[in-house]
């Protein structure tokens, strides 16, 4: 968990050398401009420095002025991604293949990510 009052992520994940600032969205309106800026401007600003990369993951979609603007902005550390029945979908960073000829074998693996969230209560 990030520290108390964090504003720019709700949580962190390492793994393999990768330290990654995830932001999750749980809205039932798409994601906008505004909420996708802030978490580049944060993934650009000192405080993010640590990160190797960040993830912005919502419950709902991107709206698509969202969408044009990441792509134009295009932050090849910086993640969009939506849940939809249960799985993660990726948007693609400007200019990139999802799948290059080599990956093409393996696009059906399945990637599961948990989130898991730890409330202490004191008695």
């Amino acid at each position: 968990m990030p520290p108390a009052n964090q504003r720019g992520y709700d949580l962190i994940a390492k793994k393999d050398g990768r330290h990654v600032a995830v932001q999750i969205k749980n809205y039932r309106a798409p994601v906008k401009v505004p909420q996708v800026e802030k978490f580049m401007d944060f993934m650009e600003s000192p405080e993010a420095r640590d990160f190797t990369e960040g993830w912005m993951v919502t419950s709902s979609q991107y709206s698509k002025q969202g969408l044009v603007y990441y792509h134009q902005r295009s932050q090849p550390h910086v993640r969009l991604g939506h849940i939809l029945n249960g799985q993660a979908h990726w948007e693609p960073i400007a200019g990139e293949d999802l799948f290059s000829e080599e990956e093409e074998e393996t696009k059906e693996t399945v990637t599961y990510i948990g989130v898991f969230y730890l409330q202490r209560r004191r008695w």
